[in-house]
């Protein structure tokens, strides 16, 4: 049954990435009327381990709502990040430089586009914006993995879960790097954070849940702090709920709903 209603949601397109290599598709749901120049967008990216179609099975209704006047592209990326990642895997450049302007050839917009996502998605969401607030105008992150960059070791060990895919030590170095690396380097939240104290400023809007792992609430608490020392306009909540699905559906509808009232 669920598998009948992912397949009823929206349609896969394909395309071509130059920064992969290869053919990529990308779960895309069109407002019912079609989409013109004024048509927002909105880039939903997944947790670790995810693909194209995580969000649809756990939040449709969500996800219908949101497409009702919004073009809506999710992207996969499986056990890797959407960074430039250590290993040369350029998910970053994939969605910037491959699939916005896919997406505006294809769909005819030209709207504003926002980026969101849940965990490693949330965080990666931030990430872009930082780096890109010319192409984006809003970020919304659920329970953001912004600190990933200074882990080390196994820290999840214990809680790891068929339902929570949360990377191993080897399956992270793989993509953040050893200690000390580059990559770790340049997607450091202060770093990132200080680059954005002039010119465009996108708005960044963020929670995690009351009762989620102490390392992810404290990394948005260090978020918080780093935005608003920057006067960089932000909105953070905390709000019942842990790590799961449960909790980042709920939380992202808050988003979505605040970033569509502009506040």
């Amino acid at each position: 049954m669920q598998g009948d209603l992912v397949s009823s949601l929206g349609h896969d397109f394909a395309h071509d990435s130059a920064a992969l290599g290869r053919r990529k598709l990308v779960r895309v749901l069109a407002p019912p009327q079609g989409c013109d120049a004024t048509t927002s967008c909105l880039i939903l990216l997944h947790p670790f381990a995810g693909n194209r179609t995580s969000w649809l099975r756990h939040a449709p209704d969500l996800l219908t709502s949101i497409s009702s006047d919004t073009l809506l592209a999710m992207p996969e990326c499986g056990r890797r990040w959407f960074i430039d990642d250590h290993a040369g895997t350029h998910y970053e450049s994939y969605i910037v430089e491959d699939l916005l302007p896919a997406l505006a050839n294809e769909y005819g917009v030209s709207g504003p586009v926002a980026v969101g996502g849940f965990s490693a998605g949330g965080a990666a969401a931030f990430f872009l914006a930082l780096r890109h607030p010319d192409l984006f105008n809003a970020a919304l992150a659920v329970a953001g993995a912004f600190t990933a960059g200074n882990r080390t070791g196994d820290p999840y060990r214990d809680v790891r879960t068929d339902d929570m895919m949360i990377p191993s030590e080897e399956e992270h170095d793989r993509v953040w790097g050893p200690p000390g690396s580059t990559t770790r380097a340049l997607y450091d939240p202060g770093t990132l954070v200080a680059a954005r104290l002039q010119g465009s400023q996108p708005r960044f809007l963020f929670d995690v849940g009351e009762d989620d792992f102490p390392r992810m609430i404290a990394a948005s608490e260090r978020m918080a702090g780093l935005l608003k020392d920057a006067g960089l306009p932000f909105a953070y909540s905390r709000s019942p709920g842990d790590h799961t699905w449960g909790y980042a559906v709920r939380a992202m509808a808050r988003l979505v709903t605040s970033w569509r009232n502009g506040s």
